[in-house]
């Protein structure tokens, strides 16, 4: 997990990087999930995904739920990932409509393959 603050010490931004397996990876992609709709994604660099290696999706939370993450974890990096692990499925920490993913990538050796979606900061 990731905190990003502003200039006033508030907490601005929530993201993680969730690993998948190729199997769970298509069931994101044929949904969607992660609000990773075809139109949003860019082109992808570094040549195609490869279905023998784990999917990682960096993905920023929802801004309606961080500052209920702030009340409850404080500056605390570990205890916002104790919340995402320990919620159950009724929690919006643990929907991933409630997560936008910016990238999604597997390593091939030292470099990086995949693609960046319009959700990403740059």
């Amino acid at each position: 997990m990731e905190l990003t603050y502003g200039d006033d010490e508030r907490l601005e931004a929530v993201s993680g990087i969730f690993v998948v397996d190729w199997p769970d990876w298509e069931r994101v992609d044929a949904g969607a999930l992660f609000h990773l709709e075809p139109n949003l994604r860019g082109p992808t660099f570094g040549g195609g995904l490869d279905p023998t290696l784990e999917v990682e999706i960096e993905a920023k939370l929802d801004d309606d739920l961080v500052p209920g993450v702030a009340d409850t974890a404080g500056d605390d990096e570990f205890v916002v990932g104790a919340m995402l692990r320990g919620a159950g499925p009724a929690d919006p920490m643990a929907q991933t409509e409630r997560w936008f993913g910016m990238f999604v990538k597997q390593a091939e050796g030292p470099l990086k393959v995949g693609f960046k979606t319009s959700w990403a900061p740059f």
